[in-house]
């Protein structure tokens, strides 16, 4: 919402307006919530929950859920691509996405619309490049959305396997997709896109990119250029 994203630009600012923003928010809205112990993945989530509770409860870190499955890769899927040379393309499945039906958002795209310009985006890509992309389909293919293997048919395209195939890819493409962790850990060059310029994903995706200093690329209609020294 607006005032979110107000709050969070002026969370930004410095910690002290971000420890006093959250704990005016506690205050309203779970003043009777004061846990006694509380376990993190990570030092950003320790630093903004730290800012919400403060010093009071006993703070536990553990390694994030995408750190683990790094650690723990499918050897026989990282040996058939260990000397091969490709293009990661991360798809996060946004027209059947179940997390924005949990949400009550509806997401106004046409499937066959959208990947008919996202695999025209892909093609391009590997004239660009010279390169094969590979795509990497979220965990939750199978069970939630199936439709989305039809729509990459013509593809090499792998479930659950964002880890694995970012080791060795040359590098990652990706919108707002929290498999960005694995390019992250694994050190990988990123190339930010959105099919349009007014759409949820783009939003999140355009912001994502201001973290990591990379401008976020319009694809799919248009001539864009390839990024990666930005």
């Amino acid at each position: 919402s607006f005032w979110k994203e107000v709050m969070i630009n002026i969370e930004e600012q410095s910690m002290l307006f971000r420890l006093g923003l959250r704990r005016v928010k506690k205050a309203m809205l779970m003043p009777n919530f004061k846990p006694s112990f509380v376990i993190t993945a990570g030092q950003t989530l320790y630093n903004n929950l730290n800012a919400t509770f403060g010093s009071k409860p006993s703070y536990f870190t553990t390694d994030s859920i995408d750190y683990s499955r790094a650690m723990q890769l499918d050897t026989i899927v990282i040996e058939s691509f260990k000397h091969k040379k490709y293009i990661l393309f991360v798809e996060q499945g946004d027209p059947f996405h179940p997390d924005f039906r949990l949400l009550n958002m509806e997401l106004k795209i046409d499937p066959v619309n959208y990947y008919k310009r996202i695999n025209l985006f892909i093609s391009e890509l590997e004239i660009k490049t010279g390169l094969e992309v590979l795509v990497s389909l979220p965990p939750k293919t199978e069970m939630f959305m199936p439709e989305l293997k039809n729509m990459f048919k013509d593809r090499e395209f792998y479930i659950n396997k964002t880890a694995e195939l970012t080791k060795h890819c040359q590098f990652v493409v990706i919108e707002s997709s929290t498999a960005i962790n694995f390019a992250i850990i694994f050190k990988k060059p990123l190339f930010f896109f959105s099919i349009k310029s007014n759409e949820y994903s783009y939003n999140l995706t355009k912001k994502m990119a201001k973290i990591f200093r990379k401008r976020e690329t319009i694809v799919g209609v248009n001539d864009w250029d390839l990024n990666l020294e930005d």
